[in-house]
């Protein structure tokens, strides 16, 4: 990139801080008091907790009810004093980890660009990485209820060719018909950074075999095998 479109960058996110700062409702009053979640996998004929997480070999996370989020077209936006800087959609695919009081991590997240679009900027988009690791960190979240389902908030953190963005990022989860769930973010802005997410994911219920790592399925169903409450 040149020191041109460096500068423009900066100025791009200096500016989407200080509008999000100056228009971001407050909220509302309780939402910090939410009621904590519990997380169950209902895997077996009987429910059980979700399995504790374990960051030891961290940025890799351990443990916990996995599910995969399949890739979705999500629209990516900066917010500005001039307006939203729409930089495109792309299609993004990740997990999702919850443990059994409703933490949870977003990781293994793939950013690539939408067919049909003719920007080019998902691969651009980069989780961030501590300074000389070669492993990507993993998004820490808390799940908690809001309104009459649950609403998921992760620390996100983007490396950009406009800079880095930073900030926690909302989303919604929805209980539909059958067990299924899906995670939604509606003009979803990360903290004050001016970073807006609008996606739409139905958690996959995949079965990956064998292994430690298998998504959890849900015994004779199609749904993702846990459950919030």
């Amino acid at each position: 990139m040149t020191n041109a479109g460096k500068a423009l960058g900066a100025l791009v996110a200096a500016l989407a801080v200080a509008t999000v700062a100056l228009t971001a409702p407050s909220p509302p009053a309780g939402e910090a008091a939410a009621d904590e979640v519990t997380a169950w996998d209902v895997t077996g004929k009987k429910p059980v907790p979700c399995e504790e997480l374990s960051t030891e070999i961290f940025p890799a996370i351990e443990g916990g009810c996995l599910v995969r989020l399949p890739k979705q077209n999500t629209r990516l936006a900066v917010l500005t004093p001039f307006g939203t800087l729409d930089l495109g959609r792309c299609g993004i695919t990740l997990n999702l980890q919850i443990g059994p009081r409703g933490d949870s991590w977003l990781q293994a997240l793939v950013l690539s660009d939408y067919p049909g679009q003719t920007q080019r900027v998902c691969g651009d988009l980069r989780l961030c990485r501590e300074k000389g690791a070669d492993d990507y960190l993993p998004w820490k979240g808390k799940i908690v209820r809001s309104g009459e389902g649950f609403r998921s908030t992760h620390a996100m953190c983007l490396d950009t060719c406009m800079g880095r963005f930073e900030g926690r990022l909302a989303f919604d989860l929805v209980k539909e018909r059958g067990g299924d769930w899906r995670m939604r973010s509606v003009n979803s802005v990360a903290g004050s950074s001016g970073f807006q997410f609008n996606g739409d994911w139905k958690l996959d219920a995949v079965d990956a075999g064998p292994s430690s790592a298998a998504y959890l399925k849900r015994e004779g169903a199609d749904a993702p095998g846990f459950d919030l409450r």
